[in-house]
């Protein structure tokens, strides 16, 4: 009995994981003007299909909003091991 190795376009939850949502600068200034006016994560979703953004990713960017004030990028330095 041969096992089917099954190909899906789906990706896998661990492919998921790895997945990075791409906010250039102007779309973090955009949705935070919109935040400020009241957008949800699911309204800015179904307004912007084209940016291929996920409810979860806009969560974890308002939610960046929330606790900093800002939506800027944090430059981080290389760590040496110790």
């Amino acid at each position: 009995m041969a096992s089917e190795i099954r190909h899906s376009t789906e990706p896998s939850l661990q492919d998921l994981s790895t997945i990075n949502m791409v906010f250039s600068d102007k779309d973090m200034i955009s949705t935070k003007s919109l935040y400020l006016n009241g957008y949800t994560a699911k309204r800015f979703t179904d307004e912007f299909p084209e940016k291929g953004w996920t409810k979860h990713g806009v969560n974890k960017l308002l939610k960046k909003l929330r606790d900093t004030g800002t939506v800027d990028r944090q430059w981080q330095t290389a760590q040496c091991p110790h």
